[in-house]
């Protein structure tokens, strides 16, 4: 005679194993999207300001604003990153996208200036970042 487990305690081990199995799932993960993430945003400090604040919340116009970006720009890296995979779409508002992950999470460094922005400063504020000086590598 096998004993039944009832049901919320089912479910509370069913959810338990689920949250196991993600953790692994992320901790595999975490080299590849590193690696997409680095190679798509570099050392660029607008793509990886034009990413961060991928937040699904704001839209291509708060981020140009934000950012000193053209929207379609902004459209055009949002699209590219959203087909590879470090993007998707906002579960809070329809037809925006949001980052899969911030750089910081999978160990890379965010430039002082974006952390400033991201901070709440504007771009205006401080200066914006230069990218001026950085090698021109072609826009990839």
């Amino acid at each position: 005679m096998s004993a039944e487990i009832p049901p919320d305690v089912a479910t509370s081990q069913m959810h338990d194993t689920l949250k196991q199995i993600l953790r692994w799932v992320k901790f595999q993960s975490l080299d590849r999207a590193r690696q997409v993430i680095e190679k798509e945003v570099g050392q660029d400090s607008m793509r990886i300001l034009v990413y961060e604040l991928a937040d699904g919340e704001r839209g291509r116009p708060e981020v140009a604003k934000l950012s000193g970006v053209p929207s379609s720009t902004i459209q055009a890296w949002w699209d590219r990153w959203y087909k590879l995979g470090i993007m998707e779409a906002s579960p809070k508002r329809k037809g925006m996208v949001r980052k899969l992950c911030s750089l910081e999470e999978v160990g890379l460094d965010l430039p002082k200036e974006v952390k400033a922005v991201l901070e709440g400063k504007s771009v205006r504020e401080e200066s914006p970042p230069d990218v001026s000086q950085q090698p021109s590598v072609g826009e990839g």
